[in-house]
């Protein structure tokens, strides 16, 4: 899906950042080891490039998979679907509330 592939950002900070409060679920808090974090970035991109620093590599690729949002992963930006609001290049406010949700299973 191209909204959430990577728009050819690196590490490179793509405007002022803003500190957000982010909470994990499910398997994505316990690879993280709590259940929320307060993180400071300008977009999601730059969110999970930050929560790779904090958190590690193996939490990162529970989210990213070739530079794009894993098609399983649902990251919500007050509620709204990210995959309908920019993807990866979404804009983050200082109010924001960030979740980030694994796959859904079961039946």
């Amino acid at each position: 899906m191209d909204r959430l592939i990577s728009p050819a950002m690196d590490s490179q900070r793509e405007g002022p950042l803003i500190q957000m409060r982010v909470t994990f679920h499910a398997t994505i808090r316990e690879a993280a080891g709590t259940p929320e974090a307060e993180v400071r970035a300008a977009s999601v991109w730059e969110l999970l490039l930050k929560l790779r620093d904090m958190f590690g590599e193996r939490l990162f690729s529970m989210l990213v998979e070739h530079d794009a949002l894993r098609e399983d992963v649902v990251i919500l930006i007050n509620g709204q679907n990210i995959s309908h609001s920019g993807g990866l290049a979404t804009k983050l406010a200082a109010d924001d509330d960030v979740a980030i949700f694994p796959p859904v299973s079961g039946g």
